[in-house]
C-alpha cells in the first residue's frame, strides 16, 4: 500500500495508539516498505506533538514498578495483590524495561551469591592451607 492509501486522521490515529489492530498490523507492513509514509509520520508527529494518554503513560513509565519493588518481588516480600500485579507487568504486558531490570536483579543477585560462596570457600580453607604450610 502507498502512503497516499493512509489518510491524515488513521495517521494520528496511529500516532495516539488508537487505531484499530486490523489496521494496525496493515499500517506498520507499510510503514517498514514505504520511507515517504515513515516521513509523513514523523512529519505528523512535528506538526500535532502528539500527547495522547497512552504516550505520556508510556513515556513516563506510570505502570512500571520501581526498581526496589522489583527486588521485595524477588524476594517474595510482597502482598499478593502486588506481586500478581508486577507478574502481569512483566509476563504478560511484557514490558521490556522491567523485564530488563528483572534480569539485572536476578544477575546481581547471583553474582552476590557466587562472591559469598567463594569467600566462604576461601574462610574455609585458609586455616587449612595455614595449617600445611607449617607443616
Amino acid at each position: 500500500m502507498n502512503s497516499k492509501n493512509w489518510s491524515k486522521e488513521k495517521l494520528i490515529f496511529y500516532l495516539e495508539s488508537s487505531l484499530p489492530e486490523s489496521e494496525l498490523a496493515r499500517l506498520e507492513a507499510d510503514l517498514r516498505s514505504n520511507r515517504e509514509l515513515r516521513e509523513q509520520i514523523e512529519s505528523l508527529k512535528d506538526e500535532n506533538q502528539i500527547h495522547s494518554v497512552g504516550e505520556i503513560w508510556r513515556r513516563n513509565r506510570l505502570s512500571c514498578p520501581s526498581r526496589p519493588e522489583l527486588q521485595q518481588y524477588q524476594l517474595e516480600q510482597l502482598s499478593s495483590d502486588a506481586s500478581d500485579y508486577i507478574k502481569f507487568h512483566i509476563e504478560v504486558v511484557g514490558c521490556a524495561i522491567c523485564q530488563a531490570n528483572e534480569a539485572d536483579l536476578n544477575q546481581a543477585t547471583h553474582s552476590t551469591t557466587d562472591q559469598q560462596r567463594r569467600r566462604q570457600i576461601f574462610e574455609s580453607s585458609a586455616g587449612f592451607l595455614k595449617q600445611q604450610d607449617e607443616s
